[in-house]
């Protein structure tokens, strides 16, 4: 899973590529790239193929495993704060 974020962020950096270059076109540009306008939205385009593709795809032992190591975070997280008051009520 991830790879799904990854490539998730590499789509909203190519779309925030080409919101800044809309937005402020008078920017300064340290580097010109060969054929930006085509070749942002052909590798976002791969990028949102390949997550449809692992999003279908079946869940593999990494996954599996990473679900049943994250049972006892869960329930660590989830664990009540103990309340100043009682702690208090409960030394005197």
């Amino acid at each position: 899973m991830f790879i799904f974020a990854v490539l998730l962020f590499y789509i909203l950096t190519i779309g925030g590529i080409f919101q800044l270059r809309r937005t402020r076109p008078d920017m300064p540009r340290p580097y010109r790239a060969v054929a930006t306008r085509s070749s942002g939205p052909v590798y976002a385009g791969g990028c949102l193929i390949e997550i449809l593709l692992l999003m279908n795809s079946p869940p593999s032992p990494f996954e599996a495993d990473s679900g049943i190591a994250g049972v006892p975070v869960y329930f660590l997280w989830r664990r009540p704060a103990e309340d100043p008051a009682e702690k208090k009520d409960a030394s005197s």
